[in-house]
């Protein structure tokens, strides 16, 4: 046995040292980025990435993430023929920002359809454990067949193997084991790492030989998704755009209160639902299955989340997204919100 015992820090463990700023508006701030690398297709988003979780990476709310600039990680079980209609209705700037998802036993089949027709900017191959060498044998594979395609593989927790992934020809490698919302991998297996240090590491080692990172679980409000992306160059979010009103997860009416259902996708819920099983025989259920409350539109969603990032912008003195990560500097704390009224009655105007 041997023990690491370095200080591992969450996103409740820092806050952002705010900076001198001369922002004058919280429009000024620049929270696009454009993304170019060699012989990849460059494209320009938002670098906030849905999740591609069953019922909120779907085609109807896809077509609002990338309207409003952000990126789209599309759930890997949608037809082809409702992936087609969606790049029918998109502009090529907004279908450079979907990333279609495939598992590493998949076929490909889908993706060259699509792109024959549409072009495929974006593949994310999507494995819960990334260190299995299966993930790199099926990067290699994708690198391949689609030379001139986005790759993001992952989810990982070391720089070793975002170094390892990166060689293989992966772009965007996924980090994060166990800390989404919905996700009970850390209580089931006792595998995971703490973000903000699993970032700092990850980002480095990627950085270093001109890869990106992208953050994987953990977001709970807007200000996650800042700290985020002050220690990575993208973010993936699912679970806090589960209760809008254009998911299609089930609605369930409680004392007059609506609720979506949401499932984590190792959740049995899930497994029954997209696998046709749950194969209880050799695994246990990682993922929750709960109640969300319905929040609203998915575009006021969004734009609470990047009211929070122009916002985080002015705070720090940074104009553009680009150099977001060299603004952000973080304090260790042990206390970062006050919870007097966290459970309080609120009301509306």
């Amino acid at each position: 046995m041997r023990i690491i015992d370095e200080v591992q820090l969450d996103f409740d463990d820092v806050l952002i040292r705010p900076a001198r700023s001369d922002f004058k508006s919280r429009s000024e701030a620049n929270i696009f980025r454009t993304f170019e690398k060699k012989g990849r297709n460059t494209f320009t988003c938002i670098p906030i990435c849905c999740a591609n979780m069953d019922s909120i990476a779907m085609p109807r709310m896809a077509k609002i993430f990338v309207e409003k600039g952000l990126m789209c990680a599309m759930e890997k079980h949608i037809p082809y023929e409702d992936l087609e209609k969606m790049y029918s209705d998109m502009s090529q700037e907004e279908s450079r920002r979907i990333a279609l998802s495939i598992g590493v036993n998949d076929s490909l089949d889908t993706i060259h359809r699509i792109d024959s027709k549409f072009g495929v900017n974006i593949i994310n191959i999507d494995v819960a454990n990334g260190y299995a060498t299966i993930l790199q044998d099926k990067v290699r594979e994708v690198r391949s067949e689609f030379p001139n395609a986005w790759i993001i593989a992952g989810t990982v927790v070391t720089g070793d193997i975002v170094t390892d992934l990166l060689n293989c020809g992966a772009d965007i490698i996924r980090c994060g084991i166990g800390g989404g919302q919905q996700c009970l991998t850390r209580r089931q297996t006792g595998v995971g790492r703490p973000m903000v240090s699993m970032l700092e590491d990850c980002s480095d080692a990627a950085h270093q030989i001109h890869g990106y990172v992208m953050s994987d679980g953990g977001c709970k409000c807007p200000g996650d998704v800042c700290k985020a992306l002050g220690c990575s160059d993208f973010v993936m979010v699912g679970s806090m755009f589960a209760g809008a009103e254009e998911a299609t997860n089930d609605v369930v009416e409680i004392n007059g209160e609506k609720y979506k259902k949401f499932a984590g996708m190792s959740s049995s819920y899930a497994q029954n639902k997209l696998f046709g099983g749950f194969k209880s025989q050799y695994r246990s259920s990682e993922g929750r299955q709960t109640l969300i409350k319905i929040k609203g539109p998915l575009s006021d969603i969004i734009d609470d989340i990047l009211g929070g990032l122009r916002s985080c912008f002015t705070y720090i003195g940074c104009h553009n997204m680009k150099h977001f990560q060299k603004h952000c500097v973080f304090y260790r704390v042990n206390h970062q919100l006050s919870t007097t009224y966290e459970n309080a009655p609120t009301f509306k105007e």
